[in-house]
């Protein structure tokens, strides 16, 4: 059943990229990276109200075999009110009138003064028609789904790994915490990150431009993996965990909201190198599958690799960590091939 829920989910998930084109086309090119900040936080809102409410309750090993299962439906069926809820609003209020603007790298043809009515719909029909699909795989492209997939993979096995090094004892590399501390660093961190990316997202990209935010904000991978085995160390060190090693956490934790900045910032360069309006489906699309393939594949590698660094004691047991970093220094290497400015009419922004 934990399968079939999960490709449940993943069916599901497919309005994700209906939602990123929809937002695009009702959204000024000026105001795009504001908008995109919402992205990020729309996850880290998950990780803040998603966690079940008895995860909170320190008391919780002392409910009974009964009261757990009738917490476990109450959970249910707030999460099933909320999605009818969820559906009711964006029947209400979403308009499938509203006008909406044109994007992509490609200039569309437009009918020359003077045209019959039957030249013009014939143009209007050539220029709303998808393109090809073998058409939409322009390098730039290519490059930026390449680069979104790196972001996916190494996100996904932060959110992997974190939990798994807090929960995991101090003599098997992790941090000892109980579920109760656990929820608790989870829940703040995903509601400081949502209020970061959408206050600091917008205002990052205009200061740095989309390329620069990109490869900055990606760098932020380097310390949110390094800081692993640095608390692991210190916490071996010192018996348990000690203010240092609360230290390097808090610092992590930061750093890393810089770096769910490379989320939205792959987002505008898969956006810019959409042929226009008709293959922005297509091209988010593409971006869904790729990051769905890797989501799908980082959890298991990541969580693989930390059980084997620690029962077969390789490098330590940080054998992990090493990997994934290399990973992280890879995916630097392939951020520099974007291309310097947007091309599109993102590049009014």
């Amino acid at each position: 059943m934990l399968v079939i829920s999960r490709c449940a989910q993943g069916i599901f998930n497919g309005n994700v990229g209906v939602a990123k084109s929809m937002m695009v086309e009702i959204t000024d090119p000026a105001d795009v990276p504001i908008a995109f900040g919402w992205l990020p936080a729309m996850w880290s809102t998950g990780i803040t109200l998603g966690h079940p409410p008895f995860e909170c309750c320190p008391d919780i090993d002392h409910l009974g075999h009964q009261s757990l299962p009738s917490a476990i439906q109450r959970t249910k069926r707030i999460e099933a009110e909320k999605a009818k809820r969820n559906l009711v609003l964006k029947g209400a209020l979403l308009d499938p009138q509203r006008p909406v603007t044109e994007y992509g790298t490609r200039q569309e043809a437009t009918t020359p003064s003077g045209a019959d009515c039957d030249d013009d719909m014939t143009t209007l029909r050539t220029t709303d028609a998808p393109p090809p699909f073998l058409s939409l795989l322009s390098r730039d492209l290519i490059i930026a789904l390449v680069n979104h997939g790196f972001y996916c993979f190494l996100d996904q096995s932060h959110t992997v790994l974190l939990p798994l090094m807090l929960s995991t004892s101090i003599q098997h590399g992790g941090l000892g915490f109980s579920s109760f501390t656990i929820g608790m660093i989870m829940g703040t961190w995903g509601t400081s990150n949502a209020v970061f990316q959408v206050l600091a997202f917008g205002r990052v990209v205009k200061w740095l431009g989309p390329r620069r935010a990109y490869i900055l904000s990606f760098m932020f991978f380097i310390t949110s993996f390094t800081a692993y085995p640095l608390m692991s160390i210190m916490a071996k060190r010192a018996g348990h965990v000690d203010t240092h090693v609360w230290a390097i956490l808090i610092t992590q934790l930061t750093l890393h909201c810089f770096a769910c900045m490379s989320y939205p910032c792959a987002q505008l360069f898969i956006l810019d190198a959409a042929p226009g309006n008709a293959a922005l489906g297509a091209v988010n699309g593409l971006s869904q599958m790729m990051s769905s393939v890797v989501r799908t594949l980082a959890p298991t590698i990541a969580s693989s690799l930390f059980s084997i660094s620690q029962e077969m004691h390789l490098l330590g047991g940080y054998l992990v960590y090493a990997v994934i970093i290399g990973i992280v220094f890879t995916g630097c290497s392939i951020s520099l091939l974007l291309p310097p400015t947007l091309r599109g009419q993102l590049k009014k922004m």
